[in-house]
């Protein structure tokens, strides 16, 4: 199990984690990251095992990382992933993207809805930009390949990260924003 945290201590806030990557029993975290000090913990699932393992951390520049276009609540917004022109923050460059932001006055619970012929993945980030603290994701919701989050969030700026599940995918995308009681 891997770990991501802010700081230079155990005691960091969480940043991202994983289990298990691509299929397989080793962890692997992609997150875009402003300059700073971070600490990762790298453990296992199971209490009390030992073994050897290795970690590798590798740093690359991000291509098109785009500016979050506004949505407001109660808007359905429909976009277009084209081949190389927004990366997502989070998967990384070969993963297209497109980025909403949003303000609320006081705190709201909110739904957030990804859908596409595509298998959607979504990310809520605290920000302006799409390069803020992950507070929610989301692959599959429903049983289906579109994504949702259902959130409570203060007052404050928010970025909606519209990304896809698997990488080079382009297509068509519709993003929701609701709030509810």
């Amino acid at each position: 199990y891997l770990y991501l945290l802010s700081g230079a201590s155990k005691t960091g806030k969480v940043l991202s984690a994983n289990d298990d990557a691509n299929g397989s029993l080793n962890s692997q975290i992609s997150q875009v990251l402003a300059a700073g000090t971070y600490t990762l913990e790298a453990t296992t699932y199971a209490a009390q095992k030992t073994g050897n393992f290795s970690v590798k951390v590798t740093a690359s520049a991000l291509n098109n990382v785009c500016k979050p276009n506004s949505i407001k609540l109660g808007q359905s917004l429909n976009a277009t992933w084209l081949a190389n022109t927004c990366a997502s923050s989070h998967r990384g460059n070969a993963f297209n993207a497109q980025y909403y932001s949003f303000s609320l006055n006081s705190p709201t619970k909110v739904v957030i809805d990804l859908s596409s012929a595509q298998d959607t993945y979504l990310y809520l980030l605290s920000g302006a930009n799409a390069t803020g603290s992950l507070l929610a994701q989301n692959d599959d919701s429903k049983g289906t390949t579109n994504s949702q989050i259902v959130q409570t969030l203060n007052a404050g700026t928010y970025v909606i990260e519209a990304t896809t599940f698997r990488p080079n995918m382009t297509g068509t995308v519709k993003v929701s924003l609701t709030a509810i009681n």
